[in-house]
């Protein structure tokens, strides 16, 4: 999905659509102000407002006000809500109006109520809901949002998979997208452990682990042991292509590289995290930085100038600075402080 950053409603200051609700709530003392009614779809019940404040809720909701009366397709429930964003500019979402709010946001292009339930969508992904929040997000919400919930099922997918709600609510279609991203924190072993859990759910699924989402699992990363023992006698891939494919790539991983597959590649996994070790002493301060990769265990060096430095304390700030305090070098004791950008 493609987003105007510099309009989109998640980078707004929640202050900016916060209103004075006292203000209006004298206007409407006025005689002849409240001209135009709200309703629901569930009930009776009206709210009488007036059409300037509802035209400040957007173009495409000022093109209904020539009616006297707006049947909203939304419980009334959310039409209040509605309403009181319109007065104050806060937007009181729950587990139970969160939803429709954001349909009715979305039709008529309501950044304020866009970004309040945005936010309380975001607060509420815990491992029950990850995937149903997900696929609401793709369909409500921005990229921004998007990538946020993503960056979670990422970042916990071993967790997730151990979950049957997660499993059960994951479509193949989103298997394959976590599947098939290089941030995927997990082992190629358990990935695969957690799809075999989520393709027996049922036969549709087992279709689709069969025919597609398998396909996405980075067999040459896999532990030859793990493969000999559990993939290749797996029950559901027997006289499988794929089956036959990954023990092709598997063997020539082990002919050209003996028996360890933990290296680098443009195919690798990101870590979800590294360790970083700056400086040091031999024979003298050392002005080296390497780097431990988790996910290839695998130290490599920076190619990045550094003073030499030993004996000097490390400390991580924010998530892209770290800061090195005194120590002293090949000049003698150090006293300031550097910084620079991981």
């Amino acid at each position: 999905m493609k987003t105007d950053q510099s309009s989109c409603y998640c980078l707004a200051d929640p202050d900016h659509f916060r209103a004075k609700k006292s203000d209006w709530e004298e206007i409407f003392q006025i005689p002849g102000m409240t001209n135009i009614t709200l309703m629901g779809n569930d009930s009776l019940q009206t709210i009488e407002t007036c059409k300037i404040l509802l035209a400040s809720l957007g173009t495409k909701f000022e093109a209904l006000l020539g009616q006297p009366t707006i049947h909203l397709n939304y419980p009334f429930s959310t039409v209040q809500v509605l309403h009181e964003f319109s007065l104050s500019g806060e937007c009181n979402c729950d587990e139970t109006n969160f939803e429709p709010l954001l349909k009715l946001a979305k039709k008529f292009n309501i950044k304020g109520i866009q970004l309040f339930g945005g936010l309380f969508l975001r607060s509420q992904v815990n491992a029950e809901n990850a995937a149903r929040m997900y696929q609401l997000s793709k369909e409500l919400l921005c990229c921004h949002d998007q990538n946020q919930i993503q960056k979670f099922i990422l970042a916990n997918f071993e967790d997730l998979g151990q979950n049957e709600s997660f499993l059960t609510s994951c479509t193949a279609k989103m298997m394959e997208e976590f599947i098939q991203h290089d941030e995927l924190d997990a082992s190629e072993e358990n990935i695969f452990s957690i799809l075999l859990s989520w393709a027996r759910i049922s036969p549709e699924n087992m279709r689709e682990f069969q025919q597609t989402v398998v396909k996405h699992v980075r067999f040459s990363f896999m532990r030859p042991a793990f493969f000999d023992t559990v993939v290749k006698p797996c029950d559901v891939l027997q006289n499988s292509p794929v089956l036959k494919h990954a023990s092709e790539i598997v063997k020539s991983k082990n002919i050209n590289h003996g028996r360890s597959l933990r290296y680098r590649n443009e195919n690798f996994r990101l870590p979800n995290s590294v360790v970083f070790s700056i400086g040091g002493f031999d024979t003298k301060p050392l002005n080296v930085i390497e780097v431990f990769d988790i996910r290839a265990r695998k130290w490599s060096t920076l190619k990045q100038s550094f003073p030499t430095h030993a004996y000097h304390e490390v400390q991580v700030v924010g998530t892209n600075k770290i800061f090195v305090f005194g120590g002293y070098g090949d000049a003698g004791r150090i006293s300031l402080t550097y910084y620079f950008l991981i």
